[in-house]
């Protein structure tokens, strides 16, 4: 009889949390405004603070049915969490709290009035559809790695998967408490709102492939 641990499952290299690499950069270049600049080189101070990040969980709901006696259950939607968490590590200059006023700012005070940067005004006229577009556009991407190999966002090698969240909005900022009591790093907790979601693994497609290495 051939024992149930005998399988290319178990016999694989499970996952390991820590092999990721966070990437903003997709959502920091697409905010700006008049008084809120917000730098390519912000996304980076994120990519290289995030402490963690937690994922919504995925679920369906049911409503029950019956029939000759006979309890069924038929799907009646989809229920996914809208919002995910990540945590950073702020550095001695405060670089990740002064990134991240600055997105609170502008998304919460000139979220309807995108800025141009062709003369340095606000355009007024800028259509709904650019608009959606625009929104959409801020994605925050998850890459997982094979744990054997050097994370290399250019290395397709060794990118095995990942998660994109498109259409992300800063919902809350985490407080920050100074105490002489307490010998811990500061850490923020910042929580977004997204559209939708998009998993992605090895082998990509044709489509996937230009996206995804």
């Amino acid at each position: 009889m051939k024992s149930i641990w005998d399988n290319t499952f178990y016999q694989a290299q499970p996952a390991l949390s820590w092999v990721y690499k966070l990437d903003m950069t997709n959502y920091v270049k697409t905010i700006s405004g008049d008084s809120t600049i917000i730098e390519p080189k912000d996304a980076i101070i994120l990519n290289e603070s995030i402490i963690s990040v937690s994922l919504g969980k995925r679920e369906s709901e049911f409503a029950p049915i019956y029939y000759g006696g006979v309890e069924s259950k038929i799907f009646t939607r989809a229920k996914t969490s809208d919002s995910f968490t990540i945590k950073f590590s702020e550095d001695k200059n405060f670089n990740v709290t002064n990134v991240f006023e600055k997105i609170y700012n502008f998304e919460n005070i000139d979220q309807e009035y995108p800025y141009s940067k062709n003369d340095g005004v606000y355009n007024h006229n800028i259509t709904d559809e650019q608009q959606y577009t625009n929104f959409n556009s801020r994605q925050i991407t998850i890459k997982m790695f094979d744990p054997n190999k050097l994370p290399d966002d250019e290395d397709t090698d060794s990118l095995l998967a990942r998660l994109d969240f498109y259409g992300c909005k800063l919902a809350s900022l985490s407080d920050i408490e100074f105490s002489y009591e307490s010998t811990e790093a500061i850490t923020r907790d910042v929580t977004f709102f997204y559209n939708f979601m998009r998993f992605t693994k090895r082998p990509w497609t044709d489509s996937e492939n230009t996206e995804a290495g």
